[in-house]
């Protein structure tokens, strides 16, 4: 893995955090497990 990819992974999961935090209070929305289940699911077919 290349440095440019790992550092364009790190910032884009930056923004994702940061837009989070940003934009609301209720930050347990995001970390609701079946629906991290159901992007895994997607991501590996």
């Amino acid at each position: 893995m290349s440095l440019a990819t790992l550092l364009g992974v790190l910032f884009g999961f930056g923004l994702f955090v940061g837009s989070v935090l940003l934009s609301t209070d209720n930050y347990k929305a995001f970390l609701h497990l079946p629906s991290f289940v159901m992007v895994a699911d997607h991501l590996s077919v």
